[in-house]
């Protein structure tokens, strides 16, 4: 994939819609390309992640290894693992190739260096989660609202 496709296509998540186009490039270009062959764990639940994976080909399984049938099957444009962009934390579910993937794997590292050097970029990135914060917030007041209507 281009220089460019890579751009377009974190452009079109988005965590990054908003990011500078400087700052995909420096994500497109010094992130490195990882292939996973099938079968292959990406990480396990309860593994470190210190990096997000956008899956640029192939499928990837997200089980959260109970036998209750809720897997998921992500393929090209996901991004997986992006709790692992912003800090060292612990993975909530595995990630296994169904086939054969190719994935950009953005370390928590290259991400914050993007953060620190892009400054424009980091307060998009703060607006975009005090957005989502909010979004769960009033998303959990109207489920107790709901609980507690059911008394």
């Amino acid at each position: 994939m281009s220089l460019g496709s890579l751009i377009d296509a974190l452009k079109r998540l988005p965590l990054f819609a908003d990011f500078e186009v400087e700052a995909l490039r420096l994500l497109a270009f010094a992130a490195p390309q990882v292939e996973i062959p099938q079968g292959e764990f990406i990480f396990r639940r309860g593994d470190r992640l210190d990096a997000g994976y956008y899956i640029l080909s192939g499928t990837i399984r997200l089980s959260d290894d109970a036998a209750n049938g809720r897997d998921k099957i992500v393929g090209p444009g996901a991004l997986i693992g992006s709790r692992g962009l912003l800090s060292d934390s612990e993975a909530g579910f595995s990630a296994i190739a169904q086939e054969k993937a190719v994935a950009l794997k953005l370390s928590h590292v290259l991400f914050r260096r993007v953060l620190t050097e892009f400054p424009a970029s980091a307060a998009a990135l703060k607006q975009s989660l005090v957005r989502d914060v909010a979004g769960l917030g009033k998303d959990i007041a109207k489920k107790r609202e709901k609980l507690m209507a059911i008394r």
